[in-house]
């Protein structure tokens, strides 16, 4: 199962609520429901199909990418669980296993 946490602590309302207020607004009006309800399964962008556009885009760059690389890698061990039809969105949520989803910073 998973539950809808940022990594390191962060409430997932406090930082949906920051960066409604940045120029991914648009990108949280889109995501933020499926991210809140975790309704990762009714895919509107794979997981796989970002992994594949990732990969394509380090190969084809002449500079290193440090930050796709670490989306590559968060997305390899999303596939690697058999999540790789899910929507992109689950990359901003844990599994509980891997650790307290209630510890929040205010």
């Amino acid at each position: 199962m998973h539950t809808p946490v940022i990594g390191s602590g962060l409430c997932l309302e406090t930082v949906l609520r920051v960066l409604e207020q940045t120029p991914l607004a648009g990108v949280v009006a889109a995501k933020g429901p499926t991210i809140r309800e975790a309704g990762f399964a009714d895919a509107q962008f794979t997981v796989d199909a970002l992994a594949k556009d990732a990969a394509l885009a380090i190969a084809a760059s002449d500079v290193p990418l440090p930050a796709l690389r670490a989306a590559e890698a968060n997305l390899a061990q999303h596939q690697a669980v058999g999540q790789g039809g899910w929507d992109l969105s689950v990359m901003a949520s844990r599994r509980e296993e891997e650790g307290d989803v209630t510890a929040c910073i205010r």
